[in-house]
């Protein structure tokens, strides 16, 4: 985990690298963390104002600023997110999946098409995100997050496409 706070502002890090690593030294490693990691990482180079100096008796100053979760000062995720997320979820997830069955039927022998019989579920994830692990982040911190999940899944399952291609 420690190695996603290179992905922080070099100004940041000396600023607020000790108190970041002793937080992360006590929080078990999570795909909830990776992501609050990431968003912080972003917000800290886009939106540095967050950051400003804190008072010196003020604890915990960059947790609350950067609204980590595994701190205790992120969002309050509530039921009715929850529920938004498990819709955009299922409902983009049907989506993809009728639009890949189509795709499947018309290329039945595309081994691009047929690797990409994952993905529905995984965009259908990362376009949830925004109600709950998401929540309260800046847009940029959303669109960089959702969009280099969308880029990562891509790449891999047109790789997957590749190598099923070349083995036949």
């Amino acid at each position: 985990m420690k190695l996603l706070l290179r992905l922080y502002p070099r100004s940041w890090r000396e600023r607020y690298g000790d108190e970041m690593a002793d937080l992360l030294q006590h929080q078990p490693s999570s795909p909830s963390l990776v992501i609050d990691l990431i968003a912080g990482a972003i917000d800290a180079r886009f939106n540095s104002k967050l950051f400003v100096s804190a008072s010196k008796g003020e604890k915990q100053m960059f947790s609350k600023a950067a609204r980590l979760r595994c701190a205790g000062f992120g969002p309050n995720v509530t039921s009715r997110d929850q529920w938004l997320s498990v819709g955009v979820t299922l409902g983009v997830t049907l989506a993809l999946t009728i639009l890949w069955l189509v795709l499947v039927g018309l290329y039945r022998d595309n081994r691009y098409v047929l690797s990409f019989c994952f993905v529905p579920y995984t965009v259908a994830y990362a376009l949830g995100l925004p109600f709950t692990s998401l929540k309260g982040r800046s847009r940029a911190a959303q669109v960089v997050c959702i969009g280099g999940v969308l880029l990562v899944v891509a790449v891999m399952w047109l790789l997957v496409g590749f190598v099923l291609t070349a083995r036949m």
